[in-house]
């Protein structure tokens, strides 16, 4: 091959090489777009996972703190408010009977009243949360997303305070937290037939 030729191909060949580095940041680029937008879906969804791990935590706690709220201050509407509906349904009948909501309260929380002659209040911590739905089903015949609660009880006035272990059995209807049953009620709730006391006793 001549000399000229070699100098006409000479262009053509840089042009080629040229096309080639431009090919090949192309496809870099292309790889990094890709890695980018799976990274940011992954981040998306991670965060969303959060998000909804977050809501739900703040919703169970939320319940929780109504409850505690509720037996402080001996309010059986405000129980009756978190209580999960198949277990509250049970009253619906005294549902203006404020006689029945004062014995109610005084039976199933009453104990806790015990020593606090100008009257108590009640704290908590969390200590543990568990996966519950197969245990409601099977002591509570509830078939719902559920919670197991741990908490350090703490109940309190201006003379003394005490503290005690318990948990809250959490279930979800329709996306909403309730309380379904809790350790601080009295041993014998579940053994009992309220209405029956309740009506024995008028």
């Amino acid at each position: 091959m001549s000399k000229k030729d070699r100098m006409a191909k000479k262009p053509l060949k840089m042009e080629m090489k040229k096309q080639q580095k431009l090919q090949k940041k192309k496809e870099r680029l292309d790889v990094l777009k890709v890695f980018g937008i799976c990274l940011c879906f992954f981040a998306i969804v991670v965060f969303g996972g959060t998000l909804y791990i977050t809501a739900d935590y703040r919703a169970q706690k939320s319940v929780v703190d109504k409850y505690f709220n509720a037996v402080q201050n001996m309010d059986y509407d405000a129980l009756i408010g978190v209580t999960y509906p198949g277990t509250a349904d049970r009253y619906a009948e005294y549902s203006d009977d404020e006689n029945f909501k004062e014995y109610y309260m005084n039976y199933v929380y009453g104990y806790l009243k015990s020593g606090y002659d100008n009257g108590f209040k009640l704290k908590y911590k969390i200590k543990a949360r568990y996966n519950y739905s197969d245990m409601l089903m099977q002591f509570y015949k509830i078939n719902a997303e559920g919670i197991l609660v741990d908490v350090k009880v703490t109940s309190y006035n201006s003379d003394k305070s005490q503290s005690f272990d318990s948990s809250v059995s959490l279930a979800k209807q329709d996306g909403k937290w309730y309380v379904a049953a809790s350790d601080i009620e009295a041993e014998d709730m579940y053994l009992i037939d309220i209405r029956s006391k309740y009506e024995a006793s008028k």
